[in-house]
């Protein structure tokens, strides 16, 4: 913003700040896997179960928040989103050496292509593992710009969901315009 100031102080004319000031933080939005799934031996799993935002341990949300339908979210708005995922597994009875999640993006809203893929290992029978993944998606056009969340093991396993407390979920957060 510019101020002119004639000799004796007063003010002549301001010029108007630009149309294009950053809002900052305008979504942040958590869901979380509220139930359990067994999936198969290195098959690679869409959630498609139930998806819920977090309505315990006083969770909040800020903007309009991402929809999902059979596991695919979509975007509120345009603009560069930090997406992370937790996915929490129970090995099976034998151990395992590799199970993780992956995040799965479109822009065409067809084809998926694994944005990341993240893998712990269950070396002790029933043990429980967390991998966290995370990206940063430029969501250009809300149409077509979506986003599922999967996960893989080499041996049959289990995902650990849970309405009342977060154990597998995903957090959404817009950083700013594309």
């Amino acid at each position: 913003m510019a101020i002119t100031r004639l000799n004796n102080n007063s003010i002549t004319s301001i010029t108007a700040l630009p149309s294009a000031v950053p809002t900052g933080i305008t979504v942040a939005d958590l869901w979380r896997y509220a139930q359990n799934l067994s999936f198969s031996a290195t098959t690679d799993t869409i959630l498609t179960g139930t998806w819920e935002q977090p309505d315990t341990n006083n969770s909040a949300n800020l903007g309009t928040s991402m929809s999902v339908s059979s596991g695919v979210f979509t975007f509120p708005s345009t603009g560069i989103y930090s997406i992370i995922f937790n996915l929490e597994t129970k090995g099976p009875s034998q151990g395992c050496t590799y199970n993780g999640g992956r995040i799965q993006t479109t822009t065409d809203n067809s084809t998926y292509a694994q944005a990341t893929a993240n893998y712990g290992n269950t070396y002790h029978p029933n043990g429980y593992d967390s991998v966290v993944s995370h990206i940063l998606f430029d969501v250009t056009n809300t149409s077509t710009h979506k986003v599922k969340f999967s996960a893989f093991c080499e041996f049959s396993n289990n995902v650990y969901g849970n309405s009342n407390l977060n154990q597998t979920y995903a957090i959404f957060t817009r950083l700013g315009d594309t």
